[in-house]
């Protein structure tokens, strides 16, 4: 082959490889333009999103609460001054401690009676039970009931011996403070000395169920309620008890009881109705 020949072959071959690349080029720089178009469509539609989004009264705000998030565990449903009349955080109205017949001086009658006189400490402070039971029973002012259930705690929360009193007091106190060892220790220590007295059993029952120790729990209130059957707050630990162990109908029951006591315990009623649609909804 000539070297002319030659020469026309190379620049045919270069003018092939120069359109093939423009060509290439078109191509991409309109897939570019293309890709770029879609792009703009879609940030436009991303920022009319974001704006209603961004202009949205909820926004900002806390989200909608999820009902279980608003149902606190039964555990947790038995305050502590309900347990503990004297617990620290309780102001008691002066009109009400005022008018007080039973408090602290048929307290300290009873505390103070020689060994010769307990017997008719006992009749006393029973009468003023039932007096007070009567009046609970029927008091239709939240506040009023709330005093009169204290009064009827601290009753209870006598035994009539200054050692057994000084011990569930520093049991009351560890309990406060959710030192859990130490309440158990001083309340089976109180316990081993009066097994009759049944207040113990109710403290000892609501730390067992505090460490979801549901068997033990059941044990003391059974104690419990032998020793006094008309303890609101045993009734009301019952009902904790099975509603914890997946048994509604039964603690149903047993916070009706403890509301036949004392029908004041307003947060009691407001998780009876919630447990009671909730039972009505799954058998639905």
């Amino acid at each position: 082959m000539s070297l002319k020949n030659r020469f026309q072959v190379s620049a045919v071959f270069v003018w092939a490889v120069i359109c093939y690349i423009r060509l290439r080029l078109v191509i991409f720089l309109k897939d570019v333009f293309f890709f770029s178009s879609s792009l703009r469509q879609q940030s436009v539609f991303i920022l009319f999103f974001s704006s209603l989004f961004f202009l949205s009264p909820s926004y900002g705000q806390r989200p909608p609460s999820i009902p279980f998030e608003e149902t606190p565990s039964p555990q947790s449903l038995l305050p502590l001054e309900d347990l503990i009349p004297d617990f620290p955080s309780t102001q008691s109205d002066s009109s009400a401690s005022s008018s007080s017949r039973s408090g602290a001086i048929l307290l300290d009658d009873y505390a103070l009676q020689p060994h010769s006189h307990q017997s008719l400490a006992s009749d006393r402070k029973e009468q003023e039970i039932v007096r007070l039971l009567k009046e609970l029973k029927y008091c239709s002012n939240a506040k009023e009931a709330k005093n009169l259930s204290r009064q009827l705690q601290r009753l209870w929360s006598r035994s009539g011996n200054e050692t057994i009193d000084l011990l569930m007091t520093w049991a009351e106190q560890s309990i406060i403070a959710l030192d859990y060892g130490a309440a158990l220790d001083r309340i089976d220590s109180v316990i081993s000395l009066a097994p009759t007295y049944a207040e113990p059993w109710v403290k000892r029952a609501w730390i067992h169920i505090q460490l979801s120790d549901f068997k033990l729990a059941m044990f003391d209130l059974s104690h419990a309620l032998r020793l006094e059957p008309r303890h609101y707050i045993a009734f009301l630990e019952l009902g904790i008890i099975m509603e914890e162990t997946n048994r509604p109908h039964l603690a149903i029951k047993a916070y009706e009881t403890a509301l036949s006591f004392y029908p004041q315990m307003q947060f009691l009623h407001r998780h009876l109705d919630f447990l009671v649609s909730q039972q009505l909804d799954q058998e639905v």
